[in-house]
């Protein structure tokens, strides 16, 4: 209890085609292997037919698309006319599984509040040239000014008592924990629970998995966002 299982390399490839697209055996007495691996809880090519070559005949012979399976995948992927090829390239052999890798840039950086205190200066103006566009109140004036002034201070006392580099606050390793606690989180929900994947390493700054072909595109981009 508690153990994490780690899917087989087959039943990566086969994820989604088990999972989503679920096709229908053909009543056919040398279709009661195909009907064998749906069934499986782990999925084993060798095991079940031998050989990747019997695999592709059988399953390719013997798997049917259902009309609701057929409608979803269609729409998922943007087919308005279904093919006699399309129906083959979803029902077919998967003889193949994607690794992702993927590392965020200047994490180390950033967990060691390695960051210059000047590249702040500019965000601050940017951020308060935004705000007070356009207006000609004294008001905004003065905020404005003050946000400058303020950031000028932090950047000299940065310069004088820790090299330039921004002061690391409770509040700061508290906000970066959190953001990659949170990382994490939707990194395993985009991999495993959106795309039938397989996490091997999640870190929040950088994440390790196994996914279908059929399922790569979206989840690099759902990494992505």
């Amino acid at each position: 209890a508690g153990l994490k299982v780690f899917m087989s390399t087959d039943d990566i490839a086969y994820s989604y085609y088990k999972e989503v697209i679920n096709p229908q055996v053909r009543d056919a007495e040398d279709c009661k292997k195909f009907e064998e691996f749906l069934n499986s809880e782990e999925t084993n090519v060798y095991a079940t037919f031998g050989d990747p070559t019997t695999a592709r005949r059988i399953i390719n012979k013997c798997s049917l698309l259902p009309d609701k399976s057929l409608s979803f995948l269609s729409k998922e992927y943007g087919v308005n006319n279904v093919t006699k090829n399309f129906v083959n390239a979803i029902k077919g052999y998967r003889d193949s599984y994607a690794i992702i890798k993927a590392d965020a840039d200047d994490m180390t950086e950033l967990a060691r509040a390695e960051i210059k205190a000047e590249r702040y200066k500019g965000i601050a103006k940017e951020i308060v040239n935004n705000n007070t566009k356009g207006s000609k109140r004294k008001s905004d004036k003065c905020a404005k000014k003050l946000v400058e002034d303020s950031y000028e201070f932090a950047h000299k006392l940065a310069e004088a008592i820790n090299n330039g580099y921004i002061l690391m606050s409770p509040t700061y390793r508290v906000a970066l924990s959190t953001a990659m606690m949170l990382t994490i989180l939707r990194d395993i929900k985009t991999v495993e629970v959106e795309n039938h994947g397989q996490i091997i390493y999640a870190g929040g700054d950088d994440v390790v998995a196994l996914v279908s072909v059929d399922r790569l595109i979206d989840t690099l981009v759902g990494l992505e966002t």
